[in-house]
């Protein structure tokens, strides 16, 4: 009877290892308390003046990062765990912004890269009416009247081929033209603020030269990429990003072939990240600027539920959250797993400490930028930019206070 029982174990023992893994994915509880975490270092690296430290000095773009986390756990200025930093947060964003004698609001210093970052923290209070207190430039004005001065600093900012460079009317490229865009549709989405219908055109005038479209993918491994500055400098997941969130601004979607080859690139490289680049900005996991980039564009073109477009992943694994594996339980599995002791994260170059870690705890938050199109919308035009407000405002979401 021993010999069968052992023959048995024997027996199973061998089944077994000719079964694959079942390898498990971070748990929704799991995230949660990576959420938590990160908050917490957030919460305890703020300056007394309210803002926090980033590369450069550009404390701005920190400040509206870490502010959007904050309101995306569910906090605000009047209440949650973090409304203290909330409140001094905003309050260094107001301190430190500038406005000029036409009423136009930007935040100086690489401005178009802070000030699309302020402008996403601002926007995602949803308190248009709330007053700016104190004595600063923009005391007396109400957030909604702040964001609509972003948005025409933008709008009059914008080069004449559609692309924004780091200050007004400067030299463009499309590491940089992803930060207005992003703060356009945080104004529209979360603020109800409308843009000119004339921002979108411009930008279908630069997102239609920006993108490597030589050949196809068998010839040509940066097919359906963004350059830099033109189709074919320093190809990469983190400009392709940004591209794709370009792309839906002007109201194009799955249908649209773009889009498609934007997508194609960023599934063939979703691992690797690539080798375009050639520097710091190349890769995707463990890149904090290439992974929110990505992420931005994934979750206005496919939602967090989709399975269907970025399928070459990490590795099939089981899920709690009932949506199966796909590109977001990829990344948020990712992010779970490779936290620090302290809540933060390891970034690289120009973004670590709580850069880093504020855009971890977005993508970890499923922080909508904007809604997806819903199955069944036409494109081009339904969502651009200028009739995205009504669309986006229905289907605003928060989480529960931390």
């Amino acid at each position: 009877m021993r010999n069968r029982t052992v023959l048995a174990a024997s027996v199973a023992l061998a089944l077994a290892a000719m079964l694959p893994l079942r390898a498990y994915a971070a748990t929704e509880a799991e995230k949660l308390a990576a959420i938590n975490a990160g908050l917490v270092y957030l919460g305890t690296s703020q300056n007394a003046d309210g803002s926090w430290n980033t590369w450069g000095g550009y404390n701005a773009a920190g400040t509206g990062s870490a502010v959007l986390a904050m309101l995306e756990k569910g906090n605000s200025e009047t209440a949650g765990l973090y409304k203290t930093n909330v409140q001094s947060g905003l309050a260094y964003l107001f301190n430190s912004a500038t406005k000029d004698s036409s009423g136009r609001i930007y935040w100086s210093g690489e401005d178009t890269y802070q000030t699309g970052l302020a402008l996403s923290a601002i926007a995602s209070t949803q308190t248009p009416t709330a007053i700016v207190g104190g004595s600063g430039p923009l005391a007396g004005l109400t957030y909604k009247q702040v964001v609509e001065g972003v948005v025409t600093y933008f709008k009059d900012g914008q080069n004449a081929n559609g692309s924004w460079g780091y200050g007004a009317n400067s030299g463009g490229d499309n590491s940089t033209t992803q930060w207005p865009v992003v703060g356009l549709l945080f104004a529209q989405s979360k603020m109800g603020v409308a843009v000119d219908s004339s921002v979108v055109s411009k930008l279908s005038q630069w997102t239609s030269g920006i993108q490597n479209l030589s050949g196809n993918p068998s010839t040509n491994p940066a097919y359906g990429a963004s350059g830099y500055t033109n189709p074919y400098d320093y190809n990469d997941v983190s400009k392709t990003g940004g591209l794709l969130l370009e792309l839906y601004a002007e109201g194009k979607g799955l249908s649209d072939s773009q889009v498609q080859a934007a997508l194609g690139f960023i599934n063939r490289n979703w691992v690797s990240g690539g080798n375009f680049a050639g520097g710091p900005w190349d890769g995707n996991f463990g890149h904090p600027y290439a992974m929110w980039s990505v992420y931005k564009g994934l979750q206005v073109q496919l939602g967090l539920d989709d399975n269907s477009q970025i399928t070459n992943l990490n590795g099939v694994q089981l899920t709690d959250s009932g949506r199966g594996w796909n590109w977001y339980e990829d990344y948020s599995d990712w992010l779970v797993k490779n936290q620090l002791a302290n809540g933060s994260w390891a970034g690289y170059s120009y973004w670590d400490g709580p850069m880093a870690a504020a855009w971890d705890i977005n993508i970890l938050l499923a922080t909508e930028v904007a809604p997806p199109p819903p199955s069944g919308v036409p494109e081009p035009g339904s969502i651009a930019l200028a009739g995205l407000a009504l669309l986006a405002l229905t289907r605003i979401r928060r989480t529960t206070p931390a």
